[in-house]
């Protein structure tokens, strides 16, 4: 059970003690000969690997609820049904970044980077989602027509309160609780929603003897709300956080709009793809692609941890160096690209046995998880080059190429999907991937060139040297 900190308590957990640091120094500052062992010592004693491990169990339990819950309500519905539901959430994700204007990121930056009051921020932040998610259910009500035709409203309106309200107060609250550098408390939160939705699966199928859409999203909707209320709850109880009832002001929701604009283009590249599918009328190929990416979803759950884990260290490493940013950004980036690649090597071997968990009707979505089963290593590429020139406050060159990579996206689905199915979707994801993860890098190798450039004419000058321009020293 996780106790309520005092402010010193929260200082001891981020600090460690003087007998920690002799006990657990980097075998540089010990003067040790620098051995395997000693660096995995020094890893495994660091508040990075235990944020990291902590989150990363939180994300499993989560995960597993998630799969267990996909199971039931697969078992329960017929693909094109699947698919309807997933596309349906799939569009309000697309949406939900702009319905929330970037609070969480103004969340973290205020708390993390200002300094600022706790309560006042997450009280912002909470009322602001509110209002944004009833604005985009307007929306979603209003464009169903184009993207959605064969929802009622009933489904969309109960969809839309748990997914663009419910369920963004609880990941506002996770923001909130990487912000006061406790990642472990905000991933605990929400498998603890995962767990809840699972619990409304098993409830629904128990209590409904012939299920339907409706009903679920009804449920759904139910879980996504108890969700948020845990989250309030929790939050109070280990931070005393008491939120302060209040709307952004004008400054957090101009910045936040940048950050609204990159996740955005980041959900419209991920769920494009299933929307429109349902959009052309392939409900049937929605179900199997939407059920492929459930599955392999589990992969991302290490690089999110350590993305969690590390996003304020980021901010931190670019105050003191962009070469520092760097680093940590090509260190975080080989540990995600490793576990990917072995997560998916094990999903293409595992893949058949879909139809035995799921039924034989799902014996399709066997080929289509191995078409996307290494998805998630090219995101692996993105995520903390990403973090990292967030970090370095290149909002507008993130925006940019996630944007273009977006565009890139929406206009090879809309070219293949009417030709190639799914097969179009998989293709037209995997190209964006790819060229969205050289761009970033691209981006961020240019940031740290340029600020190297100044430093060594700087040192040029101090050696009594004659100054050469880059070009001619890379000749050289």
């Amino acid at each position: 059970m996780l106790r309520r900190p005092t402010r010193n308590q929260e200082v001891t957990d981020t600090v460690p003690d003087d007998e920690t640091l002799t006990t657990f120094a980097h075998p540089y500052q010990r003067h040790e000969p620098v051995t395997l062992r000693g660096r995995l010592r020094f890893a495994a004693h660091s508040k990075m690997f235990r944020d990291t491990g902590w989150t990363m169990i939180a994300e499993v339990a989560g995960m597993a609820s998630q799969f267990v819950t996909l199971v039931l309500i697969g078992r329960a519905f017929e693909k094109n049904v699947f698919g309807q539901f997933a596309g349906a959430v799939a569009f309000m994700n697309v949406i939900s970044p702009f319905t929330t204007v970037g609070m969480g990121y103004i969340l973290l930056q205020r708390i993390a980077g200002e300094q600022a009051d706790p309560n006042r921020a997450a009280g912002r932040a909470w009322v602001t989602v509110t209002v944004g998610g009833l604005l985009g259910l307007v929306f979603v009500l209003a464009t169903s027509w184009v993207f959605l035709p064969d929802l009622s409203v009933r489904v969309l309106v109960a969809l839309g309160l748990g997914e663009l309200i419910f369920t963004q107060i609880t990941y506002m609250g996770r923001f909130c609780a990487q912000a006061l550098e406790r990642p472990v408390v905000g991933a605990r939160v929400t498998a603890a929603v995962w767990a809840l939705r699972l619990v409304a699966a098993i409830i629904f199928l128990v209590v409904v003897p012939d299920p339907t859409l409706a009903g679920w999203s009804v449920f759904h909707m139910g879980a996504s709300l108890v969700g948020a209320l845990v989250t309030i709850v929790s939050l109070n109880r280990i931070f005393d956080l008491r939120p302060q009832i209040g709307i952004a002001e004008a400054r957090d929701i101009r910045q936040g709009l940048t950050y609204s604009l990159t996740i955005g283009a980041t959900y419209l590249k991920n769920d494009a793809d299933k929307t429109l599918l349902v959009t052309f009328g392939k409900d049937e190929a929605a179900g199997l692609y939407s059920l492929a990416y459930r599955v392999i979803t589990p992969l991302y759950v290490p690089i999110r941890a350590l993305a969690d884990s590390t996003f304020a260290r980021f901010f931190r490493e670019a105050n003191a160096s962009p070469r520092e940013t760097y680093a940590l950004a090509r260190r975080t980036t080989t540990i995600g690209a490793g576990l990917t690649v072995a997560g998916g090597a094990a999903i293409v071997l595992t893949a058949p046995l879909l139809p035995i968990l799921l039924s034989e009707k799902w014996r399709p979505a066997v080929a289509v998880t191995q078409w996307l089963a290494f998805v998630p290593f090219l995101v692996s590429f993105q995520m903390f080059s990403f973090n990292a020139l967030i970090g370095l406050g290149r909002r507008q060159l993130c925006l940019a190429i996630t944007v273009s990579a977006s565009v890139l996206n929406v206009v090879l689905n809309l070219a293949l999907i009417p030709r190639f199915s799914w097969q179009g979707a998989a293709a037209a994801t995997m190209t964006a991937e790819a060229a969205s993860a050289v761009a970033l890098w691209w981006l961020l190798r240019r940031e740290v060139r340029k600020s190297a450039e100044p430093h060594e004419y700087l040192r040029t000058l101090a050696a009594g040297g004659e100054p050469q321009p880059a070009s001619a020293s890379r000749r050289g």
